[in-house]
């Protein structure tokens, strides 16, 4: 009876033994098989940045090459823009009487009031005022206003006037209304006639760098 119970406490110890050799097994196993968290958040962050770089860099030369092709191919409104200075006008001589009227309209030009000096020219007669600079005043005022419809009617008109003496710089307005409207080479075409004119022909290379 004794040796019966000392066996079942040995088989009591023995299986308890097992029982905890099993328990730390399964512990070890289960803790080599989880991934280390932060070395996977770490890796993870590393991608996040990864991709971000990318994308930033992409947008990054993207408006690089929009600069660089706005540079080099420059539309004839660009160039409008970049060429485009507003007439100074003539000297007020005052003491005019004959063209007194025109004269005060050339103070309201001077003045940025073109509206005013247009209104003013618009009841004079050419039979007072000799008619191409009359006209050439008219366009560039509503040149200045932006009606360029209107501006190229009479700019036209001094344009082929061959003996006007304000011919080339009518030309030179008109060409930029072609530009603006993106009629090159109607443009091209006025600022070839105004060559050796250093303007024109620098105009004009930035114009056959254009596609």
């Amino acid at each position: 009876m004794k040796s019966d119970s000392v066996l079942r406490e040995e088989v009591v110890l023995q299986q308890k033994l097992m029982t905890a050799v099993e328990l730390g097994s399964f512990k070890k196993d289960t803790k080599e098989s989880k991934p280390p968290r932060s070395k996977t958040i770490k890796i993870y962050a590393k991608k996040v940045w990864l991709v971000a770089a990318v994308f930033v860099a992409a947008v990054l030369f993207s408006f690089i090459g929009y600069l660089f092709l706005r540079d080099t191919n420059s539309s004839g409104t660009d160039l409008y823009e970049a060429y485009f200075y507003e007439d100074p006008g003539l000297a007020v001589v005052m003491s005019s009487t004959d063209d007194y009227e025109f004269y005060d309209g050339m103070v309201s030009y001077k003045e940025g009031n073109y509206e005013e000096a247009i209104t003013v020219w618009s009841n004079l007669s050419t039979s007072r005022v000799e008619s191409d600079t009359l006209r050439y005043y008219q366009g560039v005022a509503l040149m200045n206003l932006g009606k360029m419809e209107e501006s190229a009617t009479f700019l036209d008109l001094v344009v082929g006037d061959n003996e006007s003496g304000f011919q080339a710089k009518a030309s030179w307005y008109r060409a930029l209304i072609h530009l603006r409207k993106d009629e090159i080479d109607l443009a091209i075409g006025l600022l070839e006639n105004l060559l050796p004119e250093p303007r024109a022909e620098e105009l004009l290379k930035e114009l056959r760098k254009s596609p």
